[in-house]
Parts: C-alpha cells; structure tokens; sequence
C-alpha cells in the first residue's frame, strides 16, 4: 500500500484521535480511508439521486414522444420561424 502525508486542521486531528480512541479503528489511516470510502459513497449516492430526478423530469416529454405528440423541427424552419416573428412585431411597432 502507498503512503500519503496529509495535512489537517487541529479540529480534524481530534477527530481522528477519538475515532482510533474509541477502539473502532486501530489507527489514523484506517480512519481516513474509512472516511474517504464515505465521500465516495455520499457522492455516488447523490449522482444517482440526481439521476433519477432528471430521468423523473424527462417522462412526460419521452410518454408525449411515445404517443407521438411532437413537432419536428430543423434549425431552417426555427429561423423562418423567428424571421416571422420578428416581421409581425416589427409591423405592430411601425402601426
């Protein structure tokens, strides 16, 4: 196993100090890969968190796809879209 010098705060030092204390861990280092296994563990949690909700956020839109209730559009049709628009406001302005 690698080694790593790490530096910490007094208040982070303590930690470690009652963890290996407590006789749940034998020493600093197993402390800190138990706390970094942790991270990760919180952050792949929160990923998939994340995920759900935008997958949640999506069915409507892919159910209407389904159903077939969608227009499609090119970046062609947009502009000629847009130029329309810009016609009929630039027409109610000159009124």
């Amino acid at each position: 196993m690698q080694t790593m010098n790490v530096s910490l705060t007094p208040e982070l030092i303590k930690i470690v100090q009652r963890k290996v204390e407590s006789g749940l861990y034998g020493n600093a280092s197993e402390v800190i890969r138990e706390a970094i296994r942790q991270m990760e563990s919180s952050e792949q949690l929160a990923y998939e968190v994340r995920l759900e909700r935008l997958r949640k956020a999506l069915e409507p839109g892919l159910a209407d796809v389904a159903a077939g209730r969608f227009a499609d559009y090119s970046l062609e049709k947009l502009k000629k879209m847009i130029d329309a628009a810009e016609d009929v406001l630039g027409a109610e302005r000159g009124a």
